[in-house]
């Protein structure tokens, strides 16, 4: 149920304004705006705290099993904590603004609606189960999400800022006369020295993960060997220093954590599928503006 409260929000999104077949929501019902129906433990500047409020209030303090698990001295505990919210609350509302109390009302709606769509989603959304297939699946067509990827470490020097196209033609004659150079740190500031805006950099990143022009290069680059230079947009002289490939971790130890996102991906999907199915049946009128 944890993806459903991950997605409720979301949803509540998909749901909210759907014209005027859909009676406004009402905010949440308080013991100041509308009597208790059973009788109160106490009550606060007339305000009743139910046995129910005081149940809910163990319940989203302690958990499920508080009414079982805790004896009279933490239960009263918890109703004077009530006591002290319910006349704080009051104290509160007697404080705020016109604007703050809308503003409030609009967060108790909110909220109110999200709680709606929560409970929708709990009882009418039904993902797929991740079968043992799917998850196999899903760990042979991401190997470099558990190793196996193909790390490469390489180095480059590139122009730093506009080039005119004859300058351009200049620094591509640098570098391909200075390409066996061992070091290219040294040879990118004897290069800046004579008057060529470059900069030298050194990195070591898993090939996917590169912007497409430096990927290009690396990809088509000897290792240890081989110097690609291009031209456009930036005038780059780049060679791969080692290649290595790490260790795939077996399926049964990234088994749990693929069934993981399975599971949100089938619960998206099949709250994906219910949105359609009420947007559907819904009535959604959106206010135009007369353009002059």
């Amino acid at each position: 149920m944890k993806a459903i409260q991950a997605l409720c929000m979301g949803m509540s999104l998909l749901l909210v304004g759907c014209g005027d077949k859909e009676p406004a929501a009402e905010p949440a019902a308080t013991a100041e705006s509308k009597p208790a129906a059973e009788p109160a433990l106490v009550t606060v500047n007339g305000a009743a705290i139910t046995e129910t409020q005081l149940d809910y209030a163990m319940t989203r303090t302690l958990g499920e099993s508080a009414g079982l698990l805790v004896g009279p001295e933490v239960r009263d505990k918890v109703l004077q904590s009530l006591v002290q919210s319910r006349a704080i609350a009051q104290q509160a509302q007697q404080e705020l603004s016109a604007e703050e109390a809308a503003f409030l009302e609009e967060q108790v709606r909110a909220y109110r609606e999200e709680l709606l769509v929560k409970r929708y989603l709990q009882n009418h959304a039904d993902p797929q189960p991740v079968s043992n297939q799917q998850v196999t699946e899903y760990y042979n067509s991401n190997p470099e999400l558990f190793g196996g990827e193909v790390i490469r470490t390489f180095e480059y020097i590139t122009s730093v800022g506009p080039l005119a196209d004859l300058d351009r033609e200049q620094l591509k004659a640098a570098y391909q006369k200075a390409s066996a150079s061992q070091d290219w740190k040294q040879l990118s500031a004897t290069l800046v020295k004579e008057g060529f805006p470059v900069k030298h950099k050194q990195a070591e990143m898993n090939i996917k993960l590169l912007p497409p022009n430096i990927k290009e290069m690396v990809t088509n680059a000897k290792v240890a060997e081989g110097v690609e230079i291009h031209t456009r947009p930036d005038v780059i002289m780049l060679r791969v220093l080692k290649e290595q490939v790490t260790t795939t971790k077996p399926l049964q130890t990234v088994s749990a954590e693929i069934r993981k996102t399975l599971a949100h991906k089938q619960m998206k999907e099949a709250v994906k599928s219910l949105a359609s199915q009420v947007m559907s049946q819904a009535q959604v009128d959106y206010a135009t503006t007369d353009q002059q």
